[in-house]
């Protein structure tokens, strides 16, 4: 009986483009590694006096209570990500993939936007996935979280005020690209193109629309659940918004009513 995880009918290991070996590949990941920790702690140093000053702020069941839509909103963007490939034909086992999302997403923090997309590529050779099926699911899952993600925002922008739905209102035009973008077809005709002019052969699958609508529907699991952790946060800062919210300790310096923005 075939294994049931997708790995056995990946490309054999010997198809594909030989990879650094022998004694270097340990000490060059670990360098890799060190690198990824180094940047890491400097773009955490270089927040770090923007975020000390709303420590004090934060109760342990507040920051608790964040955790979990945090840790909900990165396995659901996860989960995103693994839908893409699958439904390029590159299905890995749950760990698997996990390791190849999850240590290349440490790649955003290096100067440049290619990295995650490279680390991931390289990392999915690993289990036997062509770089191209890793570049092309990298490029689905990027274009579907950021056409969500203005799904997502756009509801909100009348709750930033007057002056916030006159400077996105640009988002009413540009969803609908995206919507033309995310369709099957569309997306299948632009990754053909983009792998034929590498000089590479074909995507072992295309994408379906059932693949597109679940890649979709994590991404907005992953952003809503971001969302409320943000709310959560946002709530116990006693952050206000731009508009009318934002400008609610000025309307009541004016008025007596505490109804200066009632549905704040």
């Amino acid at each position: 009986m075939a294994p049931t995880d997708g790995v056995a009918d990946q490309p054999t290991a010997d198809e594909l483009p030989p990879g650094p070996g022998g004694r270097w590949r340990t000490p060059l990941r670990l360098a890799v590694a060190g690198l990824f920790l180094a940047v890491i702690a400097v773009v955490l140093a270089g927040q770090w006096g923007q975020a000390r000053p709303l420590l004090g702020r934060l109760s342990a069941p507040v920051i608790l209570a964040a955790w979990v839509p945090v840790l909900a909103g990165i396995y659901a963007t996860f989960r995103c990500w693994r839908a893409a490939l699958a439904d390029l034909g590159a299905t890995l086992p749950h760990t698997g993939a996990m390791r190849v999302l999850y240590l290349g997403q440490l790649g955003k923090y290096l100067p440049g936007t290619i990295w995650p997309a490279v680390t991931q590529m390289r990392l999915g050779r690993d289990y036997r996935v062509r770089p191209r099926a890793s570049g092309a699911a990298f490029a689905v899952f990027m274009l579907v979280l950021v056409g969500t993600g203005l799904l997502v925002g756009l509801p909100v922008i009348p709750l930033l005020g007057r002056d916030a739905v006159a400077e996105y209102r640009w988002l009413v035009l540009v969803l609908p690209l995206f919507a033309l973008a995310l369709a099957p077809p569309v997306l299948n005709r632009a990754i053909a193109l983009a792998i034929r002019a590498l000089g590479r052969p074909p995507l072992p699958a295309l994408l379906s629309l059932a693949g597109v609508v679940r890649v979709a529907g994590w991404a907005l699991v992953s952003w809503l659940c971001y969302g409320v952790q943000v709310y959560l946060l946002a709530r116990r800062l006693e952050v206000e918004g731009g508009g009318c919210c934002g400008s609610r300790a000025r309307a009541r310096s004016r008025s007596p009513s505490p109804a200066a923005c009632c549905w704040c």
